[in-house]
């Protein structure tokens, strides 16, 4: 018991965040008022005062911990009863029907010729058979058949005439629910505009502050990275990039978008954690070499924690390109609690950083933990941190590789490493996957040991070559470009090899919370146990 204390205190912030999320997902099922959470909130915290007063580690750290999972409860009522405000355009809006939609481009347009979809920050409204506009807020999906207007960028107003209504809810258990998924993201209307010329453009632009105003200056970037890409490569190798660099999967091809899912290999297409530790790789060693070159830098400060400073401007600003979705904004603040660790010569485990990404996101939106997206990132790399060393610990002639230096052993070790990352991310998600989507991949593994490295470690790198290039001197970026395609000709061709094999995915039935519970209480006892954490 003793021992259990030792590490609970040394994993304090794991065990709080777990509190945490165990207390917004009470608060999912859970009838009990907020008013009551709170008494208790603040009874646990005196109590959790008093014994830290009196030196009674152990009880304080347990009563804290209940603290937590009190604050996690209230935190999670408070935004699932949230309601909308009278002027939100969700509330406003009653039968499906046309009306006039006045109000702000607020994403880069996504899709291709054959459909757009177009995010607007509403500004009015004018219904059928009523004169007035009628000031409201909110998010709307508009979808389109043929091409948006060029003219049109993100931070430009417009008004449009369609027909609009509110996106339908899922009517059978398993089925996806388009009114849930549209929420999460703040949708609460969808308009169908038939033609762009129903589309006019505003001179006038809307009030906006600084920030909103610095956020449609990045999605107009994003806008020109997608469209040079669009117009200099081949269409199956600019929407590919468009994905892997920008977070756009909707120019993908359904057949192709479907090879890489039964594949198993879905994961590379949505930025994450490879992405933004490649990226900082390449910052962090050009910032290095400038910074050296000077000498009274060196004599004046630790280059290297200073270079890493001066990586989070521009992962930042990757960060927001991206689209800012939940695995970069993991995959951010993780790197960004690395950064600040290692420049106070604080080390920390990867599980301390990836719980503390976890509560910030918590923080900020804690209905979050509903998304497939929050669950499947954080259960992968929660799983490969915690099962890749053990893995290869089990691997006897691992660690012959590893005792020598030829390429030969290094290419080994780096592919038994991979086999191991995919493994252990395999068997994290697991419940996962057949929940949401009622399918695994039986080709998972050979899939990424190919697909992986062609595309993260020669696509991508090329592709962020290319990205300020294209700024700079473009035929050049398009060169670079073109050589990183010849990864995706590879990879492309290679998943659907695999796809096409016929039991390439399994369909599985629904599985129930309570398995999900069971599966991970006995993957973490397995785990607790072969470490010996409990002895």
């Amino acid at each position: 018991m003793i021992t259990f204390y030792k590490q609970l205190r040394h994993y304090l912030l794991i065990t709080l965040t777990l509190c945490f999320i165990l207390g917004i997902i009470l608060s999912f099922h859970s009838p009990f008022p907020s008013s009551l959470i709170l008494t208790f909130y603040g009874l646990f915290s005196v109590l959790a005062l008093c014994l830290a007063l009196l030196r009674l580690n152990d009880g304080a750290i347990i009563l804290l911990s209940f603290c937590f999972m009190a604050a996690g409860f209230w935190h999670g009522s408070q935004n699932i009863n949230q309601l909308l405000p009278a002027t939100n355009i969700g509330t406003v809006w009653g039968n499906p029907g046309e009306a006039v939609l006045v109000g702000t481009l607020a994403r880069m347009v996504t899709g291709d010729r054959h459909g757009q979809n177009i995010i607007v920050d509403a500004a009015f409204l004018g219904q059928k058979d009523n004169d007035q506009l009628t000031p409201v807020s909110g998010k709307v999906l508009l979808k389109l058949k043929e091409g948006w207007p060029e003219t049109i960028t993100a931070g430009d107003s417009f008004a449009a005439r369609g027909v609009f209504r509110k996106p339908a809810a899922a009517k059978s258990p398993g089925l996806f629910d388009y009114e849930k998924y549209l929420a999460e993201k703040k949708i609460f209307l969808i308009g169908t505009i038939k033609s762009p010329l129903l589309i006019h453009e505003i001179d006038s632009p809307l009030h906006r502050d600084i920030f909103t105003e610095l956020l449609y200056s990045i999605e107009r970037i994003r806008t020109s990275i997608a469209g040079f890409l669009t117009t200099s490569l081949p269409q199956d190798h600019a929407a590919l990039y468009k994905a892997v660099l920008l977070g756009d999967k909707s120019s993908i091809a359904p057949g192709l978008l479907d090879d890489f899912k039964r594949s198993g290999v879905a994961h590379i297409l949505a930025i994450s954690g490879m992405h933004m530790a490649l990226l900082g790789f390449f910052i962090f060693s050009l910032f290095y070499f400038l910074t050296r070159l000077s000498t009274r830098l060196i004599l004046a400060t630790n280059v290297r924690k200073l270079s890493m400073l001066l990586c989070i401007g521009p992962l930042l600003l990757y960060a927001l390109l991206a689209g800012s979705n939940t695995p970069v904004l993991r995959s951010f603040i993780m790197s960004l609690i690395f950064i600040f660790a290692f420049c106070v010569n604080r080390s920390k485990s990867h599980l301390t950083i990836l719980a503390a990404a976890a509560f910030i996101i918590l923080i900020i939106d804690p209905l979050s933990l509903k998304s497939a997206s929050f669950q499947l990132s954080f259960a992968a790399v929660a799983s490969i941190v915690l099962i890749t060393p053990r893995l290869l610990a089990l691997i006897p002639f691992y660690q012959a590789f590893t005792a020598r230096r030829g390429s030969a052993e290094l290419l080994a070790r780096r592919t038994i490493e991979l086999a191991a990352i995919t493994v252990s991310a395999t068997i994290g998600t697991l419940p996962l996957l057949i929940y949401h989507f009622n399918q695994i991949s039986t080709v998972t593994l050979p899939a990424n040991l190919i697909v992986e490295p062609l595309i993260c470690l020669w696509a991508l790198p090329c592709g962020f070559i290319a990205l300020p290039l294209l700024f700079v001197y473009p035929p050049l970026a398009v060169t670079v470009f073109k050589f990183g395609s010849w990864a995706l000709d590879l990879a492309t061709s290679y998943i659907g090899l695999l796809s096409a094999i016929p039991i390439s995915v399994l369909w599985l039935p629904d599985i129930n919370i309570f398995s999900i519970i069971l599966y991970y209480a006995s993957f973490l006892l397995i785990i607790t146990r072969a470490s010996g954490m409990l002895r």
